[in-house]
């Protein structure tokens, strides 16, 4: 595992990642912390270091306000126009950990879904409750370090929707299981009938 000048959150991500190929690092959380650096260029300070699902939403927002700005379809909500756009962006590859958060995000900027929709499909919302596949199941492996705050990450992240569903197609399918569960399934069924309308355009 090589922790640099990454932020805190991906390289917290890359040692659960290594732990989890038997890829075992010898480090603490104090020593994670002094070596990451932010989004933004600025270092941490442990007394600063939030709870996980706020401090990931705090690297995640550094992050992407150091991206070019991007012009977005000017269509809103569950149109063709909109799932072209994400499926061209961010389809048929693997997702690092931002842009999996990014890709619900623009799901959230093209009134596709609300901030509370996308917030809670991530498992980063007020409610705590997260989606599990079951690439969730199983020993979740914490390294030898004796940790209690890497162990607390390590936790986070076994338990996180945005640790299985690394791909657009996860994350529609994560989307969609959140609304139908929160009793939105207007909402579910209508990004549903769209996606069926773009899939099978491009299948001719």
């Amino acid at each position: 595992m090589n922790i640099g000048r990454s932020s805190l959150t991906e390289n917290l991500w890359a040692f659960y990642r290594a732990n989890q190929s038997d890829n075992f690092a010898k480090t603490s959380f104090n020593t994670v912390v002094g070596d990451s650096k932010s989004p933004i260029g600025s270092s941490y300070d442990l007394s600063s270091v939030l709870e996980p699902k706020d401090q990931i939403l705090s690297d995640y927002q550094n992050w992407k306000s150091q991206k070019p700005d991007v012009m977005l379809p000017l269509s809103r909500g569950a149109t063709p126009e909109n799932f072209e756009y994400l499926e061209k962006k961010y389809g048929n590859r693997t997702l690092s950990l931002f842009e999996r958060i990014e890709a619900v995000d623009t799901m959230r900027e093209l009134g596709i879904i609300d901030e509370n929709q996308m917030l809670e499909a991530l498992g980063l919302g007020k409610s705590g409750s997260r989606i599990l596949s079951s690439e969730n199941f199983g020993l979740v492996r914490l390294g030898a370090n004796n940790d209690a705050q890497l162990d607390e990450w390590s936790g986070f992240f076994a338990m996180s929707p945005f640790g299985w569903a690394d791909n657009l197609s996860k994350l529609f399918e994560l989307v969609d299981t959140r609304l139908r569960l929160d009793g939105e399934t207007d909402v579910a069924e209508e990004i549903q009938n769209v996606l069926n309308q773009v899939t099978s355009k491009k299948a001719f």
